[in-house]
């Protein structure tokens, strides 16, 4: 007996990627490192970009990640430095 797919909600949406692109492998690739599937990274990044244009945060938007990888790098060098003493 075949399994039941569960009912999928939400409006169809076709999508034409442009001829000799390879966006759509790139964005399948990318889901795939996500766990996600195609259709859902496309609405993750929908929905970011569309938080860019409300005046979200850039730290949430992802706009500062070289300032975010700085901050994160002395956290970790903090944590280093205590676990040292701890010794």
């Amino acid at each position: 007996m075949a399994k039941e797919q569960p009912k999928r909600e939400g409006k169809q949406l076709l999508l034409r990627f442009p001829e000799r692109s390879d966006l759509r492998e790139r964005l399948s690739a990318v889901a795939d490192q996500n766990n996600r599937s195609l259709s859902a990274e496309i609405i993750f990044r929908l929905e970011a970009s569309l938080q860019d244009d409300v005046g979200v945060p850039d730290f949430i938007t992802g706009n500062r990640i070289d300032t975010l990888e700085k901050e994160l790098e002395a956290l970790r060098a903090e944590v280093r430095a205590l676990s040292m003493r701890m010794k």
